[in-house]
């Protein structure tokens, strides 16, 4: 079957959504609920602009909101309602597509990466596309719903990188480029952007591609342009981290590690990664790895500094070998990881990180067993491996997939696999917890109770357990088990988990998920307030959302507009707080001062509001119009 026929790209399709398909009644996970499941606005009444935007913008993911992403879902959701298979096949198309577009671009640029006179490059090619595409590591980014924004971003990436190797080879076989194909790169970039913001890292994959297979011919011209952008690209970071580093790194504050205990720790989650994509052991793979201890130190533990070596040793095979599939390959994983692997204050480590990444490592290996089998005498050495290791990942692929079959399965093997992950356990805990309420099942119960004691205990930041632990005893009518969660509370130092708790608990009873439960937001309130210390931004937090009780729970509107009329009049007061105000005004039946607040807030807002404040421009003209003449 030669490369470049038809059926070797359907072929390849075929590979990448088959290993997947054992998966594809599998439920949502974690964060599918908030994304997709609690989100209204994805169910779109008519394809109108309103509601397209609506649904498009829903999202509070990224400075950009992710609104292609929001877009595919909302069309899932309104066609196929809240069914994950269908969310979960449109996910597994969108892998195969991906695969078969990393083949369109390995077929460009491999022939100029391995060394001399190798042959078939070509066929090298398909087995690098087949190994990626029937690898465990993308499970996350395929069978996690919510994962899309990583895969279709990096549709449209790969596309814009395929673009750009279309137009260099043609610059360099005929001395001209089209127009259109920079416009195409342009393009696929900025939709890539509106689908997740790690397609921001695409300049630097394109000028890796550049330097390693390209190597500016026919545009030796633009050599600088290349350069300078990435050094100011550096420049700017730096300048934004340095000078709006309150900003930048405000999101440490709920953060069990500081930023050079992140930095410390991501050299190790990188070897972690590396071997996770070099040895397919299937108990390795999770949903989540918060497991891995914060580093403290380069010998606390000593493994920080061994990976902080093998980095380095890294670096330098990219810097000195004499083949480019090394250079290429080290050097595209390294550049994918430089978002979410460096100081910006996300979670540790997740494996969908390593979507496009995990190319370059895959590239690398494949170039290098294909080069040394080449020194075989028996012809039929290199298709063996090949087949032997696609074979291999598609089974790890396809036994993970069937797994994530059943969710109970699923947190099940990662539990027993990943003792020490509170959010593994959490997990746990929470599909016992709901199984046992459906089924009337005492002891399943009990048992997600004791899984949550356990993530509790094991979590950094144990707000998530808490408050389902919180939720769970006032389901129950269980007084005791109330008090001593409150008792917890009280004492916790941190204020991240203490405030946020506070936050999830009565936003779930102001949207009607969980049971109401006045006594105990009044204890938790006087707990958290009357405890340890607050600032005064977690005062006012919290205060806050005693008055969001007040106003959607309790229907008291007096009692809310007393506590959001003093917050409200701050200088600090965001946005958010004067509409609560704006508001309770309307329901005490001033509607007039209202209209008035909600006019002031309305031309406060930033035009970009359009697209990212949708619900509260449409919160606020609710009520300019309820008190506009004649109404």
């Amino acid at each position: 079957m030669a490369l470049k026929s038809p059926l070797a790209y359907l072929f390849l399709a075929i590979l990448a959504a088959t290993v997947y398909l054992p998966g594809a009644k599998g439920s949502f996970a974690f964060d599918d609920q908030v994304a997709i499941v609690l989100n209204d606005a994805l169910a779109l009444a008519s394809f109108s602009p309103d509601a397209l935007l609506d649904a498009a913008f829903s999202s509070q993911s990224g400075p950009f909101r992710r609104p292609i992403a929001m877009l595919s879902f909302a069309i899932n959701r309104t066609v196929t309602g809240l069914d994950p298979t269908p969310f979960k096949l449109t996910n597994i198309a969108i892998h195969a597509l991906n695969a078969v577009l990393l083949l369109l671009i390995l077929r460009r640029i491999l022939p100029a990466l391995v060394p001399p006179g190798a042959p078939r490059s070509l066929d090298m090619a398909w087995v690098v596309a087949a190994v990626w595409a029937a690898h465990p590591i993308n499970l996350t980014s395929v069978l996690y719903v919510a994962q899309r924004m990583t895969s279709l971003a990096s549709t449209w990436m790969l596309l814009a990188v395929l673009a750009y190797t279309i137009l260099r080879m043609r610059q360099i076989e005929k001395g001209d480029a089209v127009r259109s194909g920079w416009i195409a790169v342009f393009g696929c970039g900025v939709c890539a952007i509106l689908t997740k913001e790690t397609a921001l890292l695409l300049p630097l994959y394109i000028f890796i591609v550049e330097i390693v297979v390209f190597r500016f011919q026919a545009t030796v011209r633009m050599r600088p342009i290349y350069y300078g952008s990435i050094i100011a690209g550096v420049i700017a970071a730096t300048v934004i981290i340095v000078s709006a580093s309150d900003i930048v790194f405000a999101g440490y504050a709920g953060r069990s590690f500081s930023p050079l205990e992140r930095v410390l720790t991501e050299a190790r989650v990188l070897m972690f990664y590396l071997h996770l994509i070099l040895v397919p052991d299937l108990s390795n793979f999770a949903l989540f790895h918060d497991d891995i201890a914060v580093s403290k130190g380069l010998l606390v533990p000593p493994t920080t500094l061994l990976s902080l070596a093998g980095l380095a040793a890294l670096v330098a095979a990219a810097g000195l070998s004499r083949r480019r599939y090394v250079t290429f390959g080290i050097l595209w994983f390294l550049a994918g990881h430089v978002l979410e692997s460096t100081v910006y204050p996300l979670e540790l480590a997740h494996e969908h990180r390593n979507y496009l990444p995990s190319v370059g490592i895959v590239l690398f290996a494949v170039s290098a067993a294909a080069e040394l089998l080449g020194q075989v005498r028996w012809r039929g050495a290199r298709p063996l491996a090949a087949v032997f290791a696609i074979t291999v990942f598609a089974v790890v692929t396809m036994s993970r997939a069937s797994i994530w079959a059943d969710p109970e399965t699923q947190i099940k093997f990662q539990a027993a696999h990943h003792p020490q992950s509170a959010r593994c356990v959490y997990e746990l805990g929470r599909i016992q917890l709901e199984r046992g309420a459906q089924t009337g099942n005492a002891p399943l119960r009990a048992a997600g109770r004791e899984a949550m004691e356990r993530a509790a205990a094991l979590a950094a930041i144990p707000t998530l357990p808490l408050t389902a632990l919180l939720k769970t005893a006032v389901d129950d009518g269980d007084d005791a088990r109330i008090a001593a969660v409150i008792a917890k509370l009280k004492a916790e130092q941190r204020e991240a988990v203490r405030v946020d708790l506070f936050e999830e608990f009565v936003k779930c009873q102001a949207y009607g998920t969980c049971t109401q439960a006045p006594d105990a937001v009044r204890d938790a309130a006087a707990a958290i307030l009357g405890g340890m210390p607050l600032s005064e931004r977690g005062r006012r937090h919290v205060i806050e959302w005693l008055a969001v009780y007040y106003m959607r729970v309790l229907g008291d509107a007096d009692a809310a507009l007393d506590i959001l009329e003093g917050l409200a009049a701050e200088a600090t007061a965001s946005h958010i707080t004067r509409a609560r105000w704006a508001e309770a005004l309307f329901g005490v039946g001033r509607h007039r001062e209202a209209a008035d607040v909600a006019r002031q807030i309305q031309r406060s807002l930033p035009w970009q509001s359009v697209f990212t404040a949708r619900t509260l421009r449409r919160r606020l003209q609710h009520i300019v119009g309820y008190a506009a003449p004649g109404v």
